[in-house]
């Protein structure tokens, strides 16, 4: 997480100066082309085989690109999610749980290993919370009627179990650092259009509506160190690991290319 982490804000820095520089610089002709550009996008995430429904929210910025005639937007960055709180956080399925509580076997000892397994198993997953996210974004946008827009992200999500008892393992010391992260990755695309009104029209800004599909990677289901194999017999992450879901999310993106 922490070098998904680090590359992701040395992407959006490096954007981010060199769209600026561009603008800043209107003796060079090619400035017009080059801008900066910062996206919100709230979604609604479908229920897969692990997790159920839930709100997320990503903020992306980075490179915009446009020619004279304004036809067209395109979009090369990067974003991020840093609050673990969801606006309607997923929870993990009955189903997912009731498969690890059937296949849970105990481990012997006190390790957080041990701990993770009574959390995921006998506690049913009861500390389970929101997400992280960092990843890339390429976007186009076409400068017409309905402003239709295609969005690819690429990345890296992470849930989190959150239990004061993990403060032993995770912070010893200290006791304020007691939660623990599964990482996954994704992929999704979106499709999107707005409503043909006037006064957005032809605006360096669009609000659009889109419907996405997301494909989502849950690995080794490891929190910490902890993979889901240590503490259920059978392959549940074999059967769990890779899934995919509808989205529907709302968006506004503005771009500093158009001057008016």
């Amino acid at each position: 997480m922490r070098k998904t982490f680090v590359i992701t804000i040395f992407i959006i820095s490096f954007i981010s100066a060199f769209g600026q520089t561009a603008i800043q610089n209107d003796s060079i002709k090619t400035t017009k082309y080059f801008g900066i550009y910062a996206a919100f996008d709230l979604a609604y995430n479908f229920q897969d085989k692990v997790v159920s429904p839930g709100l997320a929210r990503k903020i992306s910025v980075g490179l915009s690109l446009t020619n004279k005639k304004r036809q067209f937007v395109i979009l090369l960055g990067a974003g991020f999610k840093f609050i673990k709180g969801n606006l309607y956080s997923p929870k993990l399925r009955e189903p997912f749980l009731k498969d690890v509580k059937d296949n849970y076997v105990p481990i012997a000892d006190t390790s957080e290993a041990q701990y993770i397994g009574i959390l995921m198993g006998p506690r049913n997953g009861d500390s389970f919370i929101g997400t992280v996210a960092y990843y890339l974004h390429v976007g186009f946008i076409l400068n017409k009627t309905f402003n239709p827009s295609l969005n690819f992200y690429y990345g890296e999500e992470d849930y989190f179990l959150n239990d004061r008892g993990l403060a032993i393992y995770e912070d010893p010391d200290h006791g304020d650092i007691h939660y623990v992260s599964m990482p996954t990755k994704i992929y999704e695309i979106k499709l999107g259009c707005t409503l043909p009104l006037k006064i957005i029209s032809n605006k360096p800004f669009c609000f659009n509506l889109n419907i996405g599909y997301k494909w989502v990677d849950y690995g080794l289901f490891k929190f910490a160190d902890t993979p889901l194999s240590a503490y259920t017999k059978g392959s549940l992450a074999d059967k769990y690991r890779f899934n995919n879901k509808l989205t529907i999310s709302l968006s506004y993106t503005f771009w500093s290319n158009w001057k008016k």
